[in-house]
């Protein structure tokens, strides 16, 4: 009745607003993209060609796997991943008709925000 909400609200409102600092390049302007999902990893897409792969953590999962494979969202030689919010070069490879995208150590234990983790994909033209 006085406006003001239960502390977990803001918790919760801040939380999103750190992961949307991060990521928002993942959600705004971008459509679904089929499969839509693949394991623990959802698809958006934006215009341009731009995917992104967004990693769901698990309720206690705090960090990365050491890799991800993905067999809908084939890639050409010469497509670039990155992962938002780091710098650090993200390598990837073909194992047959899928797609592995290595990640560091340094981007294993030094994630950009916590819950779900984002990879900018870009395909060749």
């Amino acid at each position: 009745p006085d406006g003001t909400w239960h502390q977990g609200a803001y918790e919760l409102l801040s939380a999103y607003a750190s992961w949307m600092k991060v990521n928002s390049e993942a959600i705004y302007e971008t459509r679904a993209l089929a499969p839509y999902k693949e394991g623990k990893v959802c698809f958006t897409q934006k215009k341009d060609g731009s995917i992104y792969a967004i990693y769901l953590a698990d309720e206690n999962e705090s960090k990365l796997p050491a890799s991800i494979t993905l067999s809908e969202i084939p890639l050409e030689n010469g497509s670039k991943v990155s992962l938002l919010g780091s710098n650090i070069p993200i390598d990837w490879k073909k194992l047959g008709s899928r797609t592995m995208i290595v990640i560091p150590e340094a981007s294993r234990n030094n994630t950009p925000c916590k819950h779900a983790w984002v990879f900018k994909i870009e395909k060749t033209k």
